[in-house]
């Protein structure tokens, strides 16, 4: 794994970075900011390739909601058999096709850039077998972790235009919630104090 701490640590002590600080760890959301998981998110908006890390998302959101209806011994022919049943695998299935059209299929809205290898090899397997397994969209979902390792998030972690910005705003932030503490949400609000007391 690329760590960056000691990249970001030779900018200066204005930078507080988690220790190792990985891909991985902003994409699990257990940073803070200035390498958060919305600031990466929001890094990618500006540098147009937010779609990468939408896809990831969208797969990792399958991945949970399949874990709740697949056992580990997944059975690639399995048919649903109770009411309840059915419309939960219809629920998955049409989750799997909204990923395909969104991010996988050419042209699609949100269209990732993955090798063509891996984009037909996953729709010839959902298309042959009729799979909505999601260990399909590991390859894809593999191919844009590593692209979002090496064209955003090197970027992300040592610019240091955008970690100047972020640290100043932190700082103003902190600087005027010294001066001007917010009231209690379950104290009423405080009326100000005559000066002549």
């Amino acid at each position: 794994m690329v760590v960056f701490s000691d990249i970001v640590h030779g900018f200066g002590s204005v930078f507080e970075t988690p220790d190792g600080l990985t891909l991985e760890m902003v994409l699990s959301d257990k940073t803070s900011s200035p390498f958060s998981l919305f600031d990466f998110s929001e890094y990618l908006k500006q540098t147009y390739c937010n779609e990468n890390l939408m896809f990831y998302q969208a797969v990792m959101d399958y991945k949970e909601r399949c874990s709740a209806y697949f056992d580990e011994e997944f059975d690639y022919k399995h048919q649903p058999e109770d009411s309840k049943e059915i419309l939960l695998f219809e629920t998955l299935k049409n989750k799997f096709e909204i990923i395909l059209q969104t991010f996988i299929l050419t042209d699609a809205t949100q269209e990732i850039n993955i090798p063509y290898e891996i984009r037909h090899q996953l729709l010839s397997s959902y298309q042959r077998q009729q799979c909505y397994h999601p260990d399909l969209l590991d390859p894809a979902c593999n191919a844009v972790i590593e692209l979002l390792r090496i064209s955003a998030f090197i970027p992300f972690a040592t610019d240091p235009s955008r970690l100047k910005k972020k640290s100043l705003l932190k700082r103003i932030t902190t600087s005027l919630k010294s001066r001007y503490p917010l009231a209690s949400l379950d104290s009423p609000p405080m009326s100000p104090k005559p000066t002549w007391q």
